[in-house]
Parts: C-alpha cells; structure tokens; sequence
C-alpha cells in the first residue's frame, strides 16, 4: 500500500521526469560514446558476469561501513580514549569509496529499467546523494579537526 503510495507521488513530480530523462539520455551517451568498452562497462556494473545485478550485492558495503564507523564513534566517545577515532575516520571512508560503487552500479541497473520503475530509483538515487554528501561533509570536518571539538 505504502510503496504505491509513493510510487504515485513521485510519478506525479513533473521536475523528475526532466531529471530523469536528462541523466538517462547522458548515460546511454557516455556509454555509446566509448563503444564497445562502453558496453563492457555498462555489462560489469549491471552485474552480467556475475549473473545478478551487482548493486543489491554492494550497497551492504557502505551500510556496513557506516554502521562499523557508528559504533566505533561511540566507543570513543563512550570511554573518552581517542584510540578509536582513526579506525571510526578509516570506516568512513569506505563506506564513502562503497557508496561510489554502489552508485555507479544502481546507475547502470537504474537506466535499464522502464519509466515508472525509473522514476523511483532517481528518488532513491537522490537522497543517496544527500546522504554522501554529508558524510563526505563530515569526513572534512574530522579531517580538519573540528569534529574533536564535540567531544
């Protein structure tokens, strides 16, 4: 009931036709445009070597990463030891070099997809985007240090 629910809401956003149709018709570009290395690409990132969709197998990269980068946030702030502070930095950025990957290959899976079904992964996609984006905003600021001022 729900998933129709928002199905519906997002196939009745005009902006998101335009957005979707814009970044489909520049990914078939990209791809065409490197020929036949372009396919190739477009097949690894879809997953047809691995006879499954690729995205669904590495999204737990990021989530588990994150998660990991969570708890190891709260160990260090729990005992007040910085010790844990750089393996919490290290977990953020795998999860950030996952999301990379998670992305490119929900893109490729994303653009062979009918409209309807597309419409929802660009939802999907963009607040994914808002999520990187602010965990790449906080790997800057652990990087520059403000984040010991929390603490």
């Amino acid at each position: 009931m729900i998933t129709r629910r928002v199905m519906d809401l997002a196939n009745s956003q005009g902006w998101l036709g335009k957005v979707d149709n814009a970044l489909s018709q520049a990914i078939h570009g990209a791809l065409e445009a490197m020929g036949p290395v372009g396919t190739g690409v477009g097949d690894f990132l879809h997953g047809t070597w691995l006879g499954h969709p690729l995205h669904p197998a590495v999204t737990d990269l990021p989530v588990g990463a994150w998660t990991t980068g969570f708890v190891l946030d709260a160990l260090d702030a729990a005992s007040g030891d910085d010790s844990f502070a750089p393996a919490a930095d290290l977990a953020l950025e795998v999860g950030l070099a996952g999301a990379l990957i998670s992305a490119l290959s929900g893109m490729a899976d994303w653009n062979r997809t009918d409209e309807p079904a597309r419409r929802l992964g660009l939802v999907h996609g963009l607040l994914n985007f808002g999520a990187v984006a602010m965990y790449t905003a906080s790997l800057a600021l652990r990087s520059s240090g403000a984040s010991e001022a929390v603490y």
